[in-house]
């Protein structure tokens, strides 16, 4: 029997905390950052190097971040609007 390849699934919140303030980020929006940031270094590992194809894979993984920050939005309002119409 083949072994599955699939991850389970897990839910978890992040904390981040500011003066004054507490952030809570879903899995999209701690996917979102960390695409963002392997994309940063790609990016300018490619700039560095000279590395077009670098560079230009980096640009993607951004933009893979920037989706995943957009799902995490859209996952929030729908949540607020949920929690909204319950009271």
């Amino acid at each position: 029997m083949p072994v599955s390849q699939e991850r389970p699934r897990t839910d978890f919140v992040v904390l981040v905390f500011r003066i004054g303030e507490v952030t809570i980020m879903d899995r999209e929006h701690v996917k979102g950052a960390a695409d963002k940031a392997k994309g940063a270094i790609k990016e300018g590992a490619g700039k560095l190097t000279g590395d077009k194809d670098l560079e230009a894979e980096g640009k993607m993984d951004k933009a893979k971040g920037s989706a995943h920050n957009a799902a995490g939005d859209v996952k929030d309002a729908a949540r607020d609007t949920a929690d909204a119409l319950k009271k």
